[in-house]
């Protein structure tokens, strides 16, 4: 078996596995998700009282490749105004989706069995870690599609001055994002 067959293997185990425990959590998922999004609407709302940030047109959800790297496996959350990346003023915060990421390490360490011994070992195996973590960051996107909607209703997003456009983004850290969400 190779090492793309033994994780796509587990995959498929994982994300049936993560389905149900979405499913069955997902109340605490969206309770945690708002009271993170309620720490980025305080920081927001005074910076906005004080005159120091402009009406938010997105909040993007981006997933750190640092975070693999430290085994964090954290997602930064930040709003932006229209300037987006030119923003002057950061408001920004960290969650981590725990049951997301538990499986990831487990099947990274069993996926070095299959993996091609020789010089390029140690490359190699991060190499297919990013890869392996990269399917998870897109599972994200299916809890969110879950998660959010319910999640922005809970919290005080509604509290802020927003733009008429406003939009929820999703993508790697000052990288492209996608649209998964607008108003």
């Amino acid at each position: 078996m190779t090492v793309d067959e033994f994780l796509s293997k587990r995959i498929e185990e994982n994300f049936k596995k993560l389905g149900s425990y979405i499913d069955d959590n997902k109340e605490e998922i969206v309770k945690s998700l708002a009271e993170k999004l309620n720490e980025l609407v305080f920081i927001c709302k005074k910076q906005q009282m004080d005159n120091e940030k402009n009406e938010i047109s997105y909040l993007h959800i981006a997933f750190l490749k640092s975070s693999i790297l430290t085994k964090t496996y954290e997602f930064r959350l930040a709003l932006y105004d229209k300037n987006f990346w030119l923003d002057k003023t950061e408001t920004e915060a960290y969650f981590k989706f725990d049951f997301l990421f538990d499986y990831i390490e487990k099947d990274i360490e069993n996926a070095s069995e299959y993996v091609e011994k020789g010089p390029n070992l140690k490359f190699r195996l991060e190499e297919v870690k990013n890869e392996y973590t990269y399917y998870y960051m897109q599972f994200l996107k299916i809890v969110l599609s879950k998660t959010l909607i319910e999640a922005l209703k809970e919290s005080y997003m509604d509290k802020l001055s927003l733009n008429e456009d406003f939009k929820v983004l999703f993508g790697g850290y000052m990288e492209n994002a996608e649209t998964i969400l607008s108003k």
